[in-house]
């Protein structure tokens, strides 16, 4: 039992100060690691961000959205839908893209859709790069001051095609290398 006649302070207020110590020590430690975290997540969730349109992008969707490569159609070929958006709207994954998805009929083989498309890129002006990337044909262009990208999808199993042209925000060139 303590006595107050002894100089020695009561055990209560040792047990106090030193819940208090741990506290500040936790809070303190919280916060630095707390600091740490979001030094390393804030780079990571500005990826997230959806950039702020100029008009020159939504006009450069509407463009594309209107050029020969998505317009025109090989015999064959039936056009099953369209998109366009500026880089910050819509699903746009902030990039700026005009799209259509084509569908060819028994007739129209694979083979011939790719030559389509790569005659009808080269006949416009537009760069066509080397077989063997991810999609059938890739191709670049400069269009309205900066790179913009082609890319015609497609499967093996199945006659539907996607036709893509891309671009990113702010006028950054985006090519097929």
């Amino acid at each position: 039992m303590w006595d107050p006649a002894d100089a020695a302070e009561p055990p209560e207020r040792w047990l106090r100060w030193a819940v208090a110590a741990a506290a500040v020590t936790t809070a303190v430690i919280v916060v630095a690691l707390g600091t740490i975290a979001w030094m390393g997540v804030s780079p990571m969730l500005s990826a997230f961000a959806v950039p702020e349109c100029t008009e020159h992008d939504r006009r450069l969707a509407e463009q594309l959205a209107a050029s020969p490569v998505l317009t025109r159609l090989r015999p064959g070929l039936t056009r099953t839908g369209s998109y366009h958006a500026a880089p910050c709207e819509g699903d746009s994954d902030h990039s700026g893209i005009a799209s259509a998805a084509v569908a060819a009929d028994q007739s129209v083989t694979r083979d011939a859709v790719i030559a389509y498309y790569r005659g009808l890129l080269e006949d416009g002006g537009w760069s066509v790069a080397a077989d063997g990337l991810a999609a059938l044909v890739c191709a670049d262009q400069r269009f309205d001051s900066q790179q913009v990208r082609f890319t015609l999808h497609g499967s093996n199993d199945s006659p539907q095609y996607q036709l893509e042209i891309a671009f990113e925000p702010d006028r950054r060139d985006l090519g097929c290398g």
